[in-house]
């Protein structure tokens, strides 16, 4: 990776592996640079996605930094005259989960 969205390889591991998320909408926008998200047309909807997510969550204390990051990014939308529709953000598939019962038989001969 290069450019001002460098991020180090044990971070973006970790962030695709689940084990943490972002911290900052400036490490969220590295992450999703590092992933070919870069028009700020593409960017917009996950920003939004974000805001919405930690809204009143306990994960951000201020989501300050994450809306004027969006406003900004939305601003460059608006500046750059780009009439194209964003990429679509996946979408999840909500499954019908089985419930799966283990039963440990203690005491009994295998």
């Amino acid at each position: 990776m290069s450019g001002s969205w460098d991020l180090p390889r044990s971070t973006t591991r970790r962030i695709i592996a689940g084990e943490t998320l972002p911290i900052d909408p400036q490490q969220a926008i590295a992450f999703l640079k590092a992933c070919y998200v870069i028009e700020p047309a593409d960017l917009a909807p996950w920003l939004a996605a974000a805001v919405r997510a930690l809204d009143g969550s306990a994960f951000v204390k201020d989501i300050s930094k994450w809306v004027t990051a969006h406003k900004k990014v939305l601003a460059q939308v608006k500046a750059s005259g780009e009439h194209r529709q964003p990429l679509r953000l996946p979408v999840p598939i909500v499954a019908r989960q089985n419930t799966v019962v283990t039963w440990h038989m203690k005491g009994r001969a295998a």
